[in-house]
C-alpha cells in the first residue's frame, strides 16, 4: 500500500508539472497569436501606403504625359497674345 501511495503522489506530482508546462505553451501560443495579428495588421497598413503611393505614381506619370501638350497651348496661346498685342500697337 505504501508503494502505491509513494506511486500516486509522484504520479500527482507529474501531473501538476506537466500541467504546469501545458499552462506555460498555452501563454506562448496567445502571446505569440497576438504578435502574429499585430504583424498582419503592419502588413495591411503598408499595403494600403504602397497603394495609395501607387495611385499617386500613376497620377503623376499622366500629368507628365499631358505637360507636353500644355506647353504648345500655351505657346499658341502666347503667341496669339503677342500678335494681338502688336496688332493693337
Amino acid at each position: 500500500m505504501k508503494g502505491l501511495r509513494k506511486l500516486t503522489r509522484n504520479c500527482r506530482g507529474e501531473l501538476k508539472e506537466r500541467g504546469k508546462v501545458v499552462e506555460t505553451k498555452e501563454v506562448e501560443l496567445s502571446l505569440k497569436k497576438d504578435l502574429i495579428g499585430e504583424q498582419g495588421q503592419e502588413l495591411r497598413t503598408k499595403v494600403t501606403e504602397i497603394h495609395s503611393i501607387d495611385e499617386v505614381r500613376v497620377e503623376k506619370e499622366w500629368e507628365l504625359k499631358a505637360l507636353p501638350k500644355k506647353l504648345m497651348r500655351r505657346k499658341k496661346n502666347d503667341k496669339h497674345v503677342e500678335k494681338e498685342r502688336k496688332f493693337l500697337g
